[in-house]
């Protein structure tokens, strides 16, 4: 459980790109998000200075191509308009307008990253921060003090959103709140004189260290004068710049409400990046170092006896033969052959994790209502036969080819075994014809033969694999719609697949 004053390690290096956008896609947003304007009517991109020169042209070829239409007999390029008394070039289009709404960018909205950005194509990404920092960054030089780069923003989510962005290029930052506080201070008034306008507050996000190296060389700016700046910092260190430890320190942990959450299980490493930070695999079952498990499950939808009854003797087979299956998968893995202690720590404990599926369904077939008291007991109860007969299975394996070779010392230690037979939490009051178990005889068994797998059943949410498999409930859990929509990312566009409960639509038949 993280607490306040953790430190927790961050993306130290490139992280996933998609393949969608294109670096000039990129480059005209970030403009857009950082120096650009959007109306009822048109999207502006404003360029003043050296900018001018420097800048309009390209960008002004760059949007013509992309709102052009493929196929279309003439061109209309887009052109430039100087505003002298401002000394600012603008590149308006009402075609650019439309194409940035397809992004989410409006005119009441446009101060954050797309989301189209986050999952595109590695030069999608460089292009938008390309532009971003050209447009409102700046490199702070303070000679032997150090040096930064900069992004200033009233716009606090928009920096978390860049610092995340950045991570996915091995570039850490960090957010300084409240830089400049609101207020009213003079500013070019477009007339050749000042006014006073008010300001929000103002953020730096800061660029130091080696991460200085790193931006300079994946991203860098689109002006010769910022990119010039930094580099001649860069080139005047002796020692070079301070390592930048890639560790965040954790100020506070609050409830962000509820949202979809993902099972990932990275067999290498146990480990993957979520929004630049370090996390593990989920839990679904211990694993030790180099350690994975072969994981099944057993669809309880297949298991429906006659007249509302569980076929106990069809299950029981079942999971003898997944018990099986899964011993075998261990052997027949491809593990990487680059990281030999894969193979070994797997072979070590022969970890297997048979689960379930379409236990709702089951239930439903039953007639018993999950979460009821009588639900609980019936999940008690499947699961209990489940594991008797993986165990049961597992030490059988044993005393076929023998018990995993991490054994001795374990809880299964046939000479000094610390494991105990379970013991359901619940006092079973219904009978729905399970056959009994002996939890003795798998004791005893295990004390004469030891067990094939280190471990034997683990339940995995199954989400994609039960849908496949035509189950309503996933995993253990319960239905959580008669009827709904699914929505699949089929190349960029929403496949929308309708499904219906053919359990529901069989009872309103029977009413």
């Amino acid at each position: 459980n993280l607490q306040p004053g953790d430190r927790i390690h961050i993306l130290n290096r490139k992280g996933g790109f998609g393949t969608f956008g294109t670096l000039e896609e990129g480059r005209v947003l970030g403009w857009l998000v950082g120096d650009g304007t959007v109306n009822v009517v048109r999207a502006v991109l404003s360029f003043f200075g050296d900018e001018k020169r420097e800048l309009a042209p390209m960008f002004a070829d760059m949007v013509t191509s992309i709102v052009e239409k493929p196929g279309q007999r003439r061109a209309y390029p887009v052109g430039i308009t100087n505003v002298d008394e401002r000394d600012e070039a603008r590149i308006a289009s009402d075609r650019l307008r439309d194409w940035a709404a397809q992004y989410g960018i409006t005119e009441e909205s446009k101060h954050f990253v797309p989301s189209a950005v986050f999952a595109g194509s590695e030069v999608i990404q460089r292009g938008f921060l390309q532009a971003l920092f050209t447009a409102d960054g700046q490199v702070n030089d303070g000679g032997e003090k150090g040096c930064s780069v900069r992004l200033s923003s009233s716009h606090l989510s928009l920096l978390k959103d860049v610092q995340r962005l950045l991570l996915n290029f091995g570039i850490a930052s960090r957010i300084y709140e409240n830089r400049r506080l609101a207020g009213y201070r003079p500013m070019p008034d477009g007339k050749g004189g000042t006014k006073e306008y008010f300001h929000k507050p103002q953020h730096d996000l800061a660029i130091s260290k080696t991460n200085l190296v790193r931006f300079a060389n994946e991203v860098g700016f689109l002006t010769e004068a910022k990119q010039t700046r930094l580099a001649d910092y860069i080139s005047r260190m002796v020692r070079g710049p301070y390592e930048e430890p890639f560790l965040a320190t954790v100020s506070a942990v609050e409830p962000d409400g509820v949202e979809a959450v993902y099972d990932l299980h990275q067999p290498d490493t146990h480990s993957f990046i979520a929004n630049g930070l370090v996390v593990h695999n989920c839990g679904e079952q211990w694993l030790g170092p180099y350690e994975n498990c072969c994981l099944g499950s057993v669809n309880l939808n297949e298991h429906c006896g006659p007249d509302g009854t569980v076929d106990w003797e069809l299950l029981r087979k079942s999971v003898v033969t997944a018990t099986r299956f899964l011993d075998d998968v261990v052997e027949a893995n491809a593990y990487v052959p680059a990281v030999p202690q894969l193979s070994e720590a797997a072979h070590r404990a022969r970890r297997i994790g048979l689960g379930i599926m379409g236990l709702a369904d089951l239930m439903y077939h039953v007639g018993v209502r999950y979460g009821s008291k009588e639900g609980q007991e019936f999940g008690a109860q499947v699961m209990e036969f489940v594991r008797y007969h993986a165990m049961k299975t597992s030490v059988e394996l044993a005393q076929e080819r023998g018990p995993f070779p991490a054994i001795e010392g374990s809880i299964y230690d046939m000479d000094d075994m610390k494991w105990s037979a379970p013991k359901s939490l619940l006092v079973y009051e219904h009978n729905w014809g399970r056959p009994e178990v002996q939890w003795d005889a798998i004791v005893a068994g295990i004390k004469e033969h030891g067990i094939r797998n280190a471990a034997q059943t683990t339940v995995a949410p199954t989400g994609t694999i039960a849908t496949v498999a035509g189950c309503e409930g996933y995993g253990c859990e319960p239905v959580f719609a008669l009827a709904y929509i699914r929505h699949v990312n089929d190349n960029g566009k929403d496949l929308k697949l309708a499904y219906a409960s053919p359990r529901f639509d069989e009872a309103l038949k029977k009413l």
